[in-house]
């Protein structure tokens, strides 16, 4: 599947060539970018102080390192969205820290397909986030439209991976529930984050 065409600057973080090498060609493939490899967490500190980067893709751990602060970091510092790779036995951790600063969290082995959506949300995040810089002031604080966007990409990881759904599909399961049931995108995501918070976990690469 590939994504539309853009010039995105992409970061991946890996201390294995075979799992870069894995990650960068999913990259290629959805034309998005011709990502730049770090194989260790100081290499990857010195590129993103040298240059700006829209994404940043984590395999973790990273050497003897622990990714997650320096993930935080990053999105905080930088406003960098970013995915982590994770084993099994280390997603509860890392989603537990990283998920309310909008990190997106994935066991590993990681589906191509489920990886992609992955990276489709960021794009279309990062989109948004633009667009409302752009628009008059509303209602909605910038602040608050971040958070929506950050609980609603969860909710529908949640439901692409224990249901089987498209990106597109979740998305409009998530409409049509606050339609229905006239709740907020919010109160819905939260709702689904809560149904399957007991069931979180995954496969993982390497």
């Amino acid at each position: 599947m590939q994504l539309k065409e853009h010039a995105y600057k992409i970061l991946v973080v890996s201390s294995s060539d075979r799992m870069a090498a894995a990650l960068a060609k999913i990259i290629v493939s959805t034309n998005l970018s011709n990502p730049v490899v770090a194989s260790s967490i100081p290499q990857a500190k010195r590129l993103v102080v040298e240059r700006t980067f829209d994404f940043m893709i984590i395999s973790s751990p990273v050497g003897h390192d622990n990714p997650i602060e320096f993930a935080i970091d990053t999105h905080e510092e930088c406003g960098t969205g970013i995915i982590i790779l994770t084993r099994d036995s280390e997603y509860e951790e890392t989603y537990d820290k990283t998920h309310e600063y909008g990190i997106l969290t994935l066991s590993k082995p990681t589906p191509t397909e489920l990886f992609i959506q992955a990276l489709r949300m960021l794009t279309s995040s990062k989109t948004k986030m633009e667009l409302s810089k752009l628009k008059s002031p509303s209602s909605m604080t910038l602040k608050d439209k971040m958070e929506e966007i950050r609980i609603t990409n969860e909710a529908k990881l949640l439901l692409m991976k224990y249901e089987k759904l498209s990106e597109g599909d979740a998305h409009k399961q998530i409409l049509k529930t606050a339609m229905d049931y006239r709740l907020s995108k919010s109160e819905v995501a939260h709702q689904i984050i809560e149904k399957y918070s007991t069931r979180r976990g995954g496969n993982a690469n390497e």
